[in-house]
């Protein structure tokens, strides 16, 4: 459609081109070539139909600077200038060309010990926060983004905007997981019938990734990206689901859990093409000083959609 809008604007200009004996290129885009020379108009394509090249030839022209707008084209021609250029009003941002955190990520999350054991000591003080693995899952939508270029598409700073949702699936449903202003603890009760037990939190990310790539094109492009992602947490819930005489029976408690507002996750997304793998680390813990075991939240996973 792009060379079509050009073509038929050069071809309403050739009453205002100059006779020239030069031959003028101009590149509208990666596939597009705008040539101009003496005599009429030619298209050219390619094997696959698509078009390569728009050839004017005119015998005519004007000494004063002309622009044609048309779509979101200027075309400019001068006494030995022409240029096809997209205009500031219809052209549309290319910040987000060759980056790799819009779309819809999923994968598997967690929390680790300090010393990067991923199993916490078995004991009244941690069998209320052991994870089961399998079941313990995180879900983004990164909605928008943008991106700084540092060197043309190859090197640049990708940041945006995403909702994520950490689940983490308890492994001992025989407890409950409380918490008052002091401290988050659990409550044993092996006679509730439990059957689910989960920690859910929402959080808003900003990602500040530092990002390479191999190529200027999104295929067969190797791309890096890493830096932090600050999350806003938006909301804590822990859910229990059990049995009892009166039937399925679910409580659910939403409150902070004395967990830190904001968290600083170090970030790498790296991929091939379409295909897109990240990992997360949050570098301060997940609860605040004093009130819980040191935990730190972990992540990995891939991305299933990207826009």
């Amino acid at each position: 459609m792009k060379a079509i809008y050009t073509l038929i604007i050069l071809f309403l200009s050739f009453t205002m081109i100059k006779a020239q004996t030069d031959t003028v290129v101009v590149n509208v885009d990666d596939h597009v070539t705008v040539v101009i020379e003496e005599g009429e108009l030619e298209l050219e394509k390619d094997s696959t139909g698509k078009v390569t090249s728009i050839k004017v030839y005119s015998d005519s022209y004007k000494g004063d600077t002309t622009i044609i707008a048309v779509g979101s084209y200027d075309i400019i021609i001068q006494d030995d200038y022409v240029e096809v250029t997209r205009s500031r009003k219809g052209k549309k941002s290319d910040w987000h060309e060759l980056t790799y955190w819009a779309g819809l990520d999923i994968g598997v999350n967690g929390y680790i010990m300090p010393d990067g054991s991923f199993d916490l000591p078995r004991g009244d003080d941690y069998d209320f926060l052991a994870l089961n693995w399998g079941n313990s899952r995180t879900f983004s939508i990164n909605a928008v983004e943008w991106k700084i270029k540092i060197f043309k598409n190859y090197i640049g700073i990708t940041t945006g905007l995403g909702l994520e949702w950490n689940n983490y699936r308890l492994r001992y449903l025989d407890w409950k997981t409380a918490y008052n202003a002091d401290s988050t603890y659990g409550v044993y009760d092996p006679n509730k019938g439990t059957n689910k037990s989960k920690l859910r939190m929402t959080y808003i990310n900003a990602p500040f990734l530092l990002e390479f790539n191999t190529s200027k094109y999104r295929k067969n492009n190797f791309h890096i990206a890493m830096g932090v992602v600050i999350g806003w947490r938006i909301e804590t819930m822990y859910k229990q689901r059990y049995h009892n005489e009166g039937g399925k029976q679910k409580d659910r408690t939403i409150g902070d859990f004395n967990m830190h507002p904001f968290r600083y996750n170090a970030m790498v997304r790296v991929g091939y093409g379409g295909l897109n793998l990240f990992a997360t680390y949050a570098l301060n813990p997940m609860f605040r000083t004093g009130t819980a075991p040191e935990l730190h939240q972990v992540s990995v996973g891939i991305t299933i959609v990207g826009w």
